[in-house]
């Protein structure tokens, strides 16, 4: 009988443990589905070419949230940035950064995953710069129930971004880069 009457107790813990936590990465009551993650996905790719800006810039207002960031060391490394901090803090200023340089063409979609309020999209972007190196890498999206996006982290081959956009870059023996 004891046997037995710890087991509800401990039915009842273990039920709170495996419950969803609000905004987390488990947070099923305001779960996307993965044709809204391929929305949001597709839409912010229209912001990044921005061939129109006007039109590219009433999606990214739309799509973007009231206390967006976004990190990235890939980016810090290049911008001289310190490793770690906040790359972008705020809507318009990632908007009006985005928007004010050249668009990023080429991207293709490698994957789109969801889980819960976070998408991770795996990108190839074949267009940046000189085009010698496509750059890979991916974005982890956190967005909030209005389905906005309000958290971005970015990690991609920074080393191939910057050969692709001027960087001179060499190998530890002194060879420049691209070797292939």
């Amino acid at each position: 009988m004891k046997f037995l009457s710890l087991l509800a107790p401990l039915a009842l813990v273990s039920t709170a443990f495996a419950a969803p936590s609000p905004g987390g990465w488990n947070d099923w009551n305001n779960a996307l589905s993965q044709g809204d993650a391929t929305d949001i996905v597709n839409k912010f790719i229209t912001i990044l070419s921005h061939s129109n800006v006007a039109a590219a810039n009433a999606t990214a207002q739309a799509l973007i949230g009231d206390g967006f960031f976004e990190k990235s060391d890939s980016i810090n490394i290049l911008a001289g940035f310190p490793l770690g901090s906040t790359t972008t803090d705020g809507k318009q200023a990632y908007i009006n950064g985005v928007l004010n340089a050249p668009g990023l063409n080429g991207a293709e979609t490698i994957k789109i995953l969801v889980s819960g309020n976070n998408i991770v999209w795996y990108w190839r972007f074949t267009a940046i710069g000189s085009k010698q190196v496509p750059v890979q890498g991916f974005n982890l999206f956190e967005i909030s129930n209005k389905k906005q996006i309000t958290g971005l982290y970015v990690e991609f081959n920074s080393i191939a971004w910057g050969i692709d956009t001027g960087y001179t870059t060499t190998d530890r023996n002194g060879n420049k880069l691209p070797l292939a």
